[in-house]
C-alpha cells in the first residue's frame, strides 16, 4: 500500500479530519506490469487497483476511488458481488460521467450506467451535474456533489517577488475554447503567455502576440501562475467545471482572474470575485482582458477579492471536508 499522505488532490488533508485512508502502490514487478497492461488493453479498464486493494479491504470501511478510470473496476467487481467489495461501500468522486452520458451514443451511455450503477455514493464536483446522472438512471440517494479543492501552500506569492506576465491563459483538456479566446485577444497590444497542448491549438491562427510555451513541468506552471497579473481561462460549456484547477491555482495564487461563465464554473466563481465571460464570447474575452491589463486598481481590488474567495471556500480542506459529511449525511 502507498503513503496517501504523498497522493494527489490533497489527500494528505484526510489525517487532519481523523480519516485513516491506504493508497495503491504502482507495481514495480515487471510480470505485475505486463500482465497489468494486457488486461488493460484487452478490457479497457485497468483492474490492477481493485485486485491489489482487495486485501487490504479486511479492515476497511469504505473504498473511495478517485475519478472514473479508477473506480470502474472495483464497481465491476461489486456489481457481480464478488468479495471483498460487495460487502463494501464505495464512493466514486466523479469528474467526466455525466459529460459522457451527455456526449456518448446511446449504447455507449447505457454500458457507463451499467457499469457505474453499484457505486454506492458518486460525488460530482459541482451539482448541475445530479440532474444528468438522475435522468440517466442513478437514484438520488446515490449522488451528492463536493467543491474541488487547491493547494494555496504551492502557489504562495511573496510580496516582493515579481508579476512581469500581464496575461497567462492555461489549460490542456479538450474543454478549453482556445478559438474564441484568440479571436477576442488578436492584435491587442498585451503580450500573453498560452500554456496547452498541441492538440488544443492545432489548427487555430495564433496571434501574434500569444506565446505558447506548450506543456511545462509542474514546478515552472506554479511559477508562471505566480508571476501572472492576469490568468484566462476560456472554455466551452460541458457538464463538469473544465478549468476549474487553473482557475483556483490563479486566486490562490493572488491574479486577478478571468474565465468562461459555464454553468459549472458558475458554481465556483461569480462577478462578485472574478470576471465571468459568456460561453463563444470573442469580443466579452477581448473587453476583459483589456479593461484589467489597463487598470491596474480594479485588477488589484479583483485579485485580491478572488483570493479571498478561493482561500474561504475553494482548498483542499474544503474539498475533503465535504467529503466527510457527505459520507456521514448518505450514512456510509
Amino acid at each position: 500500500m502507498s503513503d496517501i499522505s504523498k497522493g494527489p488532490y490533497g489527500t494528505d488533508i484526510l489525517a487532519d479530519l481523523d480519516i485513516t485512508a491506504r493508497g495503491i502502490s504502482t507495481p514495480t514487478s515487471r510480470a505485475v506490469i505486463k500482465a497489468r497492461n494486457v488486461v488493460h488493453h484487452r478490457s479497457g479498464i485497468d483492474f490492477y487497483p481493485a485486485i491489489a486493494a482487495a486485501k487490504a479491504l479486511r479492515g476497511s470501511d469504505i473504498v473511495v476511488g478517485l475519478l472514473e478510470h479508477a473506480t470502474q473496476a472495483a464497481a465491476i467487481l461489486k456489481g457481480r458481488s464478488l468479495p471483498p467489495y460487495r460487502s463494501r461501500p464505495l464512493v466514486m468522486i466523479s469528474c467526466w460521467l455525466a459529460h459522457w452520458l451527455q456526449t456518448k451514443p446511446t449504447n455507449e451511455a447505457r454500458k457507463l450506467v451499467h457499469r457505474f450503477r453499484s457505486v454506492d455514493l458518486i460525488l460530482t464536483l459541482s451539482r448541475n451535474q445530479i440532474p444528468i446522472l438522475e435522468d440517466a438512471g442513478f437514484s438520488p440517494e446515490q449522488l451528492g456533489s463536493i467543491p474541488f479543492g487547491c493547494e494555496p501552500r504551492n502557489f504562495l506569492h511573496e510580496a516582493d517577488a515579481p508579476r512581469d506576465i500581464p496575461v497567462l491563459a492555461a489549460g490542456f483538456d479538450h474543454g478549453r475554447d482556445y478559438r474564441t479566446f484568440f479571436d477576442g485577444v488578436r492584435d491587442l497590444d498585451v503580450p500573453i503567455t498560452l500554456l496547452c497542448q498541441e492538440a488544443n491549438i492545432r489548427d487555430l491562427d495564433i496571434p501574434t502576440n500569444v506565446e505558447v510555451k506548450g506543456v511545462v513541468p509542474y514546478d515552472e506552471y506554479r511559477n508562471l501562475i505566480r508571476r501572472a497579473r492576469v490568468v484566462a481561462v476560456p472554455t466551452k460549456e460541458l457538464a463538469y467545471p473544465t478549468g476549474q484547477s487553473v482557475a483556483l491555482d490563479a486566486g490562490a495564487a493572488g491574479a486577478a482572474l478571468i474565465v468562461t461563465g459555464t454553468t459549472a464554473m458558475r458554481e465556483y466563481f461569480s462577478e462578485e470575485n472574478a470576471t465571468l465571460v459568456d460561453v463563444a464570447d470573442s469580443a466579452g474575452w477581448r473587453a476583459a482582458v483589456s479593461e484589467l491589463v489597463s487598470d491596474d486598481e480594479r485588477r488589484q481590488r479583483q485579485a485580491r477579492t478572488t483570493h479571498d474567495h478561493v482561500l474561504g471556500s475553494f482548498t483542499n480542506h474544503h474539498m475533503w471536508r465535504s467529503f466527510q459529511e457527505q459520507i456521514a449525511a448518505h450514512g456510509l
